[in-house]
């Protein structure tokens, strides 16, 4: 639960906000997708995860773009929601979080977006549309509206299949850590941080979305945790 604060800040108890991406996260796209392409000729399974995010193992760019567009704008109403995932949107809002979905999509697929989403009960605080942009972009400064119940800076979590995007939300986000997947189109983003500092803030090793889930829900009790522990300190002292 949130409600406006000094200055019109947006006060989270909990202090997290959970920045959630939609497509393999919470629907399955890559069936959707995966399932036209069987129509068009390709020997795939419905359930193929491409090892690039653009299936350039399979396809030159140029047309896996003409098939990308040859779904239409409408294709967001017709992709089916993942397992456990309105179960999930609504344990984030029960354990005091916010939730808000940030999507590549654009504009204009926002009513079909929001239709499915709410037909699948999908529970969400607000949603942003970002198609062409970073979604750090979105975040680095909508992340600056919410404040914990002491007024302090809240914890953002970014939750997206593709690692890249969990590496570039890191870098532009404050406070912020991430739970990614560990799936072709991401393996060479995760290696790219092993060894690094930013690794420490990103969980990897979800190999599909029920992992994300779990893995999330372990990150957040442990920063409640953390976050108890520094308030009962301060009560002591």
């Amino acid at each position: 639960m949130s409600y406006p604060g000094p200055k019109n800040k947006i006060i989270v108890p909990s202090g997290i906000v959970i920045w959630l991406d939609v497509d393999d996260c919470l629907v399955d796209f890559h069936r959707h997708f995966n399932t036209y392409l069987r129509k068009q000729g390709y020997d795939i399974p419905k359930d193929y995860k491409p090892q690039k995010y653009s299936y350039a193992e399979l396809m030159p760019e140029k047309e896996f773009l003409k098939h990308f567009n040859d779904l239409g704008d409408h294709w967001p109403a017709k992709v089916r929601a993942l397992a456990g995932a309105a179960e999930f949107t609504r344990r984030l809002s029960e354990m005091g979080c916010r939730v808000i979905l940030i999507t590549s999509v654009n504009g204009h697929q926002g009513p079909e977006r929001i239709q499915n989403l709410v037909k699948h009960h999908i529970y969400f605080d607000e949603i942003y549309l970002t198609k062409g942009r970073q979604k750090s972009e979105f975040a680095s400064w909508l992340s600056t509206r919410y404040v914990d119940s002491r007024g302090k800076q809240v914890r953002s979590i970014l939750i997206d299949d593709y690692a890249k995007n969990s590496i570039e939300f890191i870098k532009m986000v404050p406070n912020s850590v991430s739970v990614t997947m560990d799936v072709g189109y991401s393996k060479e983003w995760i290696e790219k941080i092993k060894g690094k500092k930013s690794s420490k803030k990103i969980v990897v090793t979800p190999k599909n979305a029920e992992e994300m889930y779990e893995e999330t829900f372990k990150m957040i009790a442990k920063l409640l945790t953390r976050h108890g522990k520094k308030r009962s300190k301060k009560k002591n002292n």
